[in-house]
């Protein structure tokens, strides 16, 4: 790690997702990985052990935001997985047509830290082979006297996210309720799915 600010990639979880990072771990470059512990132990420190291997440092998600910021502080490369239902506790963003519950991590992270912010993924190629894709870069972080820059940039996330799972829908391998948790006072439509709203 270098003298800071460090980068923040956001990414996806499993399958080619992983591929960028674990791959750039194995050439040298170590990457923090945040993921969620979930409720099944023995498939976290199954997954936990396979990053691992490549050199990935796998932080919990229930590590302290603060211990992020140092990290980035120190010119850590860090990956957050962006697609992740934060219930309760997440913010309303669009995300495929569709509010759904999400943490405003990454973006306090980029606002605190002032580091770049970027949105990739890798894709398995008919050949094999792995191709990475950058969908968004954010260099500069959201103002701090602008009280929804927050909400605006992680929307802005998730519509590269978005992009990234409608141009390889079948390599996003999520199981999952992504959009469980409803907005309250929510009215379904007609079909009484949650209704439609509109991206960034």
């Amino acid at each position: 790690m270098g003298a800071g600010p460090g980068v923040l990639l956001i990414s996806g979880h499993l399958g080619s997702w992983e591929v960028g990072p674990y791959t750039m771990a194995l050439l040298g470059r170590p990457i923090h990985f945040v993921h969620n512990p979930g409720t099944v132990a023995a498939v976290y420190e199954f997954l936990k052990r396979q990053r691992e291997r490549s050199g990935m440092k796998v932080l919990a998600r229930t590590d302290h935001p603060w211990a992020l910021k140092k990290l980035l502080d120190r010119g850590a490369w860090l990956c957050i997985a962006g697609d992740v239902n934060a219930g309760r506790r997440g913010t309303f963003v669009p995300f495929c047509g569709v509010a759904a519950s999400t943490y405003l991590t990454p973006a306090a992270l980029q606002q605190t830290t002032g580091c770049p912010l970027v949105v990739a993924t890798t894709a398995r190629q008919p050949d094999g082979r792995h191709k990475v894709h950058v969908w968004r870069t954010f260099e500069t972080p959201p103002p701090k006297d602008d009280p929804e820059a927050l909400v605006r940039r992680t929307a802005e996330i998730h519509a590269g996210l978005e992009e990234a799972i409608r141009t390889y829908p079948e390599q996003w391998l999520w199981t999952y309720r992504r959009w469980r948790r409803r907005p309250e006072g929510e009215t379904p439509d007609a079909d009484g799915l949650p209704p439609r709203v509109n991206a960034v």
